[in-house]
Parts: C-alpha cells; sequence; structure tokens
C-alpha cells in the first residue's frame, strides 16, 4: 500500500527572506538615547556615537533593532537593542551594555 501525502504549495516553499529596511528615529528619542548611552559609558561629548534603527520585513526575526555604534576607528564598537527605539527605556540600555564581554569593549571606545 502506498500512502500519497500532499500539502498546499505555501508548506513546502517560503519566499526568499527581505532584508531588514532602515527606520529613522525621532529626534528626542535620539536625544535620550544618546545621553543615556554616554552617561552609562562615562564619555565625554566628543565621542561619536551613532544610532540607527532596522525593521526587519522577515517574520521569523526581531521585528525592531537598534544598532548603537561608540567611537571611531579601530576603538570603533557596536552593540544592538532589540526593540523600537520609543519603547527602549534605560534599563535596556544598561542590560544591553552588561551582557558579557560587552562593556569593556565598549568602553574602550571612549577616549581616556
Amino acid at each position: 500500500m502506498i500512502a500519497l501525502i500532499v500539502y498546499p504549495l505555501s508548506q513546502l516553499a517560503r519566499p526568499p527572506a527581505l532584508g531588514p529596511c532602515r527606520r529613522a528615529i525621532d529626534p528626542a528619542v535620539a536625544r535620550t538615547l544618546d545621553a543615556w548611552i554616554r552617561s552609562a559609558l562615562d564619555m565625554p561629548a566628543e565621542t561619536r556615537v551613532e544610532l540607527s534603527e532596522w525593521v526587519s520585513m522577515d517574520s521569523r526575526a526581531v521585528p525592531h533593532s537598534v544598532r548603537v555604534l561608540v567611537g571611531t576607528g579601530r576603538a570603533r564598537r557596536c552593540f544592538a537593542i532589540d526593540k523600537a527605539s520609543e519603547r527602549i527605556g534605560l534599563a535596556d540600555v544598561n542590560a544591553a551594555l552588561a551582557s558579557p564581554g560587552l562593556r569593556a569593549h565598549a568602553r574602550d571606545a571612549a577616549p581616556a
């Protein structure tokens, strides 16, 4: 006896994943995040901090992610907070910086 199992096409094939799209961060939210990051890392005002928010178009990925780049050149460090920028709180920033091995590397980006 041969059993025939038929699946709908939608279960057999998944469309290719779309790349994330960049989303503009509200200027007031960006200033707040910048201040929290500088305070947490004890950074001087001249140290460069770049914020960018990405929205994933893939339903299986984290929907929003804010990438933070601290410093310049070889001392540049990066970390991510997996939330929409307007929903990030001080506790989220501190948790991202407290992740194992990150805080020490991020501190290296701040000039002595």
